[in-house]
């Protein structure tokens, strides 16, 4: 049978199968078995263009390695200037007659190449290799646009995934890589606070994630904001055209590409890519980045809206916080004038009651609110008459029913003031006694809010161990034993427990860490002449 029939039947047979839906490297493998049948072949060797370097996929016979420098420098030398006519390649010989380079590549797109020997007195035509790589060629741009295609929507739902730039644009940046190499990568929005600067999330080897503000005047991203179109500078070496080239030059870019970012119509960013190396972006990069940019401008659109949104409510409590600061001080403030015999009072009390409620596992917005619960706890005291606030003496049984509502007024007080509210169980309930002899309601046991329960040991230890007009300070000893006999009936149990896990010196470090002024930011502070004194005496 004809060797031209033979030729032909491989070739057809060779086109079927790259019919199928396989892999890059199924496709090269497939190619040198028929290198070795139908021309002869017993070495041929197929790489793959990978990242900037040729990758050996598939082989017959002893590898035509180019990692030879000879071989190489041949390779790369001719890669530019193979011999394509009307799209179909020609196979050079490389030395000897013997070794011959033919490129993979369709258009102006080069996916690799193979190299291979030439049987001893082949006298065949080359048309058969230019068919055959020119099928080959066809096949690996289908299945790149197939892969691509999948990158860029794996790319852009990781993008669209979330709304926290800060989380997501990492993961987008790694993805992106695998299909185009980079080394800086950012997206430049307009400022939404200040229309004179841009905000620039980068990605790139020395900063896996920085954000940064910069003036956008003469940027390379204003002018594509206001034309709508792409720029590439190929070479920056060779001229600054905007005012941030300098910049990137100086962190070795040299090559930069700068994207239209558009949702809704409208420009709202761009995509910045930069290379180390000049000319880095093809026509083919530009078209695979120009979809992805028009695919994620919606997405980088609503982040930015949920970051401005969150920017917004950021300062919203930021003022906040300082109008609730500046309140829980100004009351504590007042309370300490109000009550000059037990300055400070309401501080060392808030340090106590935290120490215990984390001792028995309580934290987050419970643990916020018995902080705030106990700082304010005494401040029903403001209406409490002078002459029996201030009384020297015991007070009489009119006096203490008196005395005795200002659990309530403090309640009342607080539960007007929207922010103040979580302070109410403490306020309300901080002299109940567990066994249920206290007041103002009688609660008993677990009735008590566990706030409540918490507060009353760190108050009453405080009021043992700090001097009175009426008597002097107890020890610290004095004092716990003092807790201790009265569990069950005015102290919860578990509270003492957890009040007794509180080491002695944590019991002095809360003395020593408090200062005179009252502030809510830190509002555990108060003076240290007590504990001087007691540990002089110790």
């Amino acid at each position: 049978m004809p060797d031209n029939y033979l030729n032909l039947k491989a070739l057809k047979d060779f086109s079927r199968f790259l019919h199928g839906e396989w892999g890059k490297e199924i496709v090269l493998a497939d190619l040198v078995q028929v290198f070795h049948f139908t021309i002869g072949c017993k070495r041929v060797s197929a790489y793959l263009f990978e990242e900037g370097n040729f990758v050996l996929k598939a082989q017959i016979g002893e590898t035509i390695n180019l990692d030879s420098p000879e071989i190489l420098k041949e390779s790369q030398t001719m890669i530019s200037v193979f011999n394509c006519k009307d799209g179909i390649c020609e196979p050079t010989v490389l030395r000897g007659n013997e070794l011959c380079v033919i490129p993979i590549m369709c258009g102006e797109e080069t996916f690799g190449l193979v190299l291979y020997e030439l049987p001893v007195g082949f006298h065949g035509r080359t048309d058969m290799v230019s068919i055959m790589m020119t099928l080959t060629s066809a096949a690996l741009k289908n299945i790149s646009l197939a892969e691509g295609k999948e990158v860029i929507d794996d790319i852009v739902l990781t993008f669209a995934s979330g709304l926290d730039m800060q989380i997501y644009y990492p993961q987008f940046a790694y993805k992106l890589r695998k299909i185009v190499n980079f080394d800086k990568l950012t997206i430049s929005i307009p400022d939404p606070f200040n229309a004179e600067k841009l905000v620039v999330y980068a990605e790139d080897a020395d900063n896996p994630l920085e954000t940064r503000t910069i003036g956008i005047a003469g940027t390379a991203p204003a002018w594509v904001i206001s034309t709508g179109k792409p720029i590439i500078e190929d070479d920056l070496a060779a001229g600054k055209m905007f005012s941030e080239d300098r910049f990137l030059l100086d962190q070795g870019i040299r090559c930069a590409l700068r994207l239209p970012l558009i949702s809704k119509g409208a420009v709202i960013g761009t995509l910045n890519m930069g290379s180390r190396v000049p000319a880095a972006y093809k026509q083919r990069d530009i078209e695979l980045l120009m979809e992805i940019a028009d695919r994620i401008g919606p997405a980088v659109e609503n982040a930015l809206i949920y970051e401005t949104i969150n920017n917004k409510l950021g300062f919203a409590l930021m003022q906040l916080e300082d109008t609730f600061s500046a309140t829980l001080n100004a009351l504590t403030v007042l309370l300490d004038r109000r009550d000059a015999g037990t300055k400070g009072h309401s501080l060392r009390v808030v340090r106590y009651a935290a120490a215990i409620a984390v001792n028995m596992g309580l934290g987050g917005a419970e643990l916020e609110n018995i902080r705030l619960g106990s700082l304010l706890h005494d401040i029903g005291k403001i209406g409490i008459p002078d002459s029996i606030l201030f009384k020297p003496g015991k007070l009489t049984d009119e006096e203490w029913v008196v005395m005795r509502t200002h659990p309530q007024l403090g309640a009342d007080m607080v539960s007007r003031i929207e922010f103040l509210k979580p302070a109410v169980p403490i306020v309300l309930h901080h002299h109940e006694w567990f066994n249920g002899n206290g007041y103002p309601d009688g609660l008993a046991g677990e009735g008590i809010p566990l706030g409540a329960r918490i507060f009353s040991v760190a108050d009453a230890f405080d009021a043992m161990t700090s001097s009175r007009p009426y008597r002097d300070a107890l020890s610290v000893d004095v004092a716990i034993n003092g807790l201790k006999e009265c569990i069950g009936t005015q102290f919860c149990p578990e509270c003492i427990e957890a009040f007794l896990q509180i080491s002695i010196d944590e019991l002095y470090s809360i003395y020593d860490d408090c200062a005179t002024d009252v502030t809510f930011k830190s509002p555990y502070m108060i003076g240290k002449e007590f504990v001087e004194a007691r540990r002089a005496n110790k």
